[in-house]
């Protein structure tokens, strides 16, 4: 087993002792430690071995396409009103979940209300979002019942949740819902393995996949996500931030040897299809 610096336990021991309130014994402090040394690892793992590509085949790094040009390029074609969910009775919950577990790889993402004040204590996302290949599912996390489905479907290990920059998603996750996501793909490894930015992003992904920009007003990123009910903008922004991150690995079609998935510390469970390709709904 890989070992990690003392002085590096007792930081994830100290972050962790602050973000987590304590729950009778160290079992669950522990538990979010050695997920969290685990994901650490992992991150330095796929980071060493996208460097070490790059030493083998001595290169230019590849560069994303320039924003001037993107800009001219016509707007990704993401999903409509009517392709998007926000389950909100047991049926339609019970629906969903058997919805999204069954497929092999979910495009995934978190919106949280913005903060502005310094020092402002870390919230949990307010909603959270799956898409497959034809449709998205969006939940705010008020509630309960919506926050138990979106735990189940982050931890069933027989379905890969995909998106970029994940470290951050799963900070918030953890506070909010006190579970580690996994398994998880993070496309970032993805490109950064083959020569590009160490976090290249969904709208430049989508920009070299397929000649398209992906529209992100920062009007609506910045919106108030934990409004209720969610304005119709932040359903289409939040559905096509997953689906988009579905559309970019489909595209890829990658073998599952390819993909840098990370399972977490249990066994790996095998993946049905080969590729996210294989898998559209």
């Amino acid at each position: 087993m890989v070992q990690v610096e003392t002085c590096t336990i007792f930081r994830l021991r100290l972050k962790a002792q602050q973000r987590i309130p304590q729950i009778g014994d160290d079992t669950g402090l522990d538990f979010c430690i050695q997920q969290a040394t685990r994901r650490a690892l992992h991150c330095q793992q796929m980071e060493k071995q996208a460097e070490t590509r790059s030493e083998r085949a001595p290169q230019r790094r590849l560069q994303t396409i320039p924003k001037e040009q993107v800009l001219q390029f016509a707007p990704f074609e993401g999903l409509q009103m009517d392709q998007i969910q926000l389950p909100a009775s047991q049926a339609e919950r019970t629906r969903a979940r058997a919805e999204l577990l069954a497929c092999p790889f979910l495009g995934f993402d978190t919106e949280v209300k913005p903060t502005f004040t310094a020092g402002e204590p870390l919230r949990g996302p307010d909603v959270v979002q799956f898409a497959t290949g034809t449709a998205a599912y969006v939940f705010q996390m008020h509630d309960a019942d919506n926050a138990q489905l979106v735990s189940d479907i982050l931890t069933a290990r027989a379905v890969v949740k995909v998106g970029f920059d994940l470290r951050s998603d799963q900070k918030q996750l953890m506070h909010l819902l006190r579970v580690y996501a996994q398994p998880l793909l993070d496309l970032d490894f993805v490109f950064s393995g083959r020569g590009y930015p160490r976090s290249i992003g969904v709208k430049a992904a989508i920009a070299l996949l397929f000649q398209r920009q992906l529209l992100k007003s920062k009007r609506v990123t910045t919106s108030n996500w934990s409004k209720q009910p969610l304005e119709p903008r932040q359903i289409l922004y939040a559905a096509n931030d997953a689906f988009a991150a579905w559309a970019v690995l489909d595209a890829l079609g990658l073998p599952m040897d390819q993909l840098p998935v990370w399972y977490g510390d249990a066994d790996q469970v095998p993946v049905k299809a080969s590729s996210a390709r294989d898998a559209r709904a």
